[in-house]
């Protein structure tokens, strides 16, 4: 079994949409035998560029341990589904367990003016 880090970007829609579309990304995982180590949603951001005429997309990460015709068998589901603009799966030698700086809330400027009111 490998490690892999698969990005999935999905048309910025419902949430209910987003959370069917994450679900069904796990099932396929899980019924080709692969774990599934961590799922990180980055939320919804801005493109440089349109692409398939949208300017904003839904980022998904899902990190796994699976045999490569799992992830055959996901991308293959990617190509199929209209609501995935893009996918990118790379190989790791390792997982890192601590979750990425896209995962991670950004401090707002709320948070800010309440932490100078403190001090």
């Amino acid at each position: 079994m490998n490690f892999y880090e698969t990005v999935v970007i999905l048309q910025d829609s419902s949430l209910q949409s987003i959370e069917t579309a994450v679900e069904e990304c796990k099932n396929i995982l899980l019924s080709m035998g692969a774990k599934l180590v961590r799922y990180e949603d980055w939320g919804a951001r801005n493109f440089a560029y349109p692409i398939k005429r949208n300017k904003r997309g839904h980022y998904i990460a899902l990190l796994s341990e699976a045999d490569p015709a799992a992830i055959t068998e996901l991308e293959r589901q990617f190509k199929i589904k209209d609501n995935i603009l893009r996918f990118l799966t790379l190989r790791l030698k390792k997982i890192n367990s601590k979750a990425s700086i896209l995962a991670v809330k950004p401090v707002t400027s709320t948070n800010k003016t309440e932490e100078k009111q403190e001090a």
